[in-house]
């Protein structure tokens, strides 16, 4: 049973690299057929559907996931809660993927490098931003140029950011500032 298993799942990943994702989800259903208190077969599917669009499939099973996830199974605890919140952002559920990308970035700092940690405060404080909570989306940035003073994405989004607040004069003077400090 554990070569199926693993065929099923290997197939399924070469057809996500495809792009195929019907297949991959109908590979990844063989998966959770044959295991089915096992959570890689759901997390795997719940991309696939991700992938293709269909969030609301893509949410049952990584809820799945988390229900059966143990950490012997390689794939990195944070992931569930970061896939979980950028599915909840795609069905406009905002404070619902903030309160997931909250719950990543907690699990990350205990766990992952700086890299992780640092995608995480991206994709929060870009949702904060369309979400119009601009002070939020700058501690965010801000904390990212805590990470990397020349972080020119971090820069660009408080920027960004001062625009939504109609500070026009604010984001003149700081954008004359970088130009001034050798930044682009």
């Amino acid at each position: 049973l554990q070569d199926s298993f693993n065929d099923n799942l290997n197939e399924g990943l070469k057809f996500m690299e495809e792009g195929n994702w019907n297949e991959a989800v109908k590979t990844f259903d063989l998966c959770v057929k044959e295991k089915p208190a096992f959570s890689v077969g759901y997390f795997f599917r719940s991309d696939a559907y991700y992938m293709k669009g269909a969030y609301e499939e893509a949410l049952a099973d990584i809820i799945m996931a988390a229900e059966f996830w143990n950490d012997t199974i390689g794939v990195p605890e944070y992931t569930l809660y970061l896939y979980r919140g950028e599915i909840y952002e795609h069905l406009d559920m905002h404070n619902e993927a903030i309160a997931y990308f909250d719950t990543a970035y907690n699990v990350a700092l205990r766990s992952e490098g700086i890299d992780v940690i640092k995608d995480i405060l991206y994709e929060r404080a870009n949702l904060y931003y369309y979400m119009s909570d601009y002070d939020s989306s700058d501690t965010d940035y801000k904390q990212l140029l805590g990470y990397d003073i020349n972080d020119s994405e971090a820069l660009l989004g408080i920027l960004r950011n001062m625009l939504g607040r109609n500070d026009f004069q604010g984001t003149i003077d700081l954008s004359n500032k970088y130009l001034q400090n050798g930044y682009n």
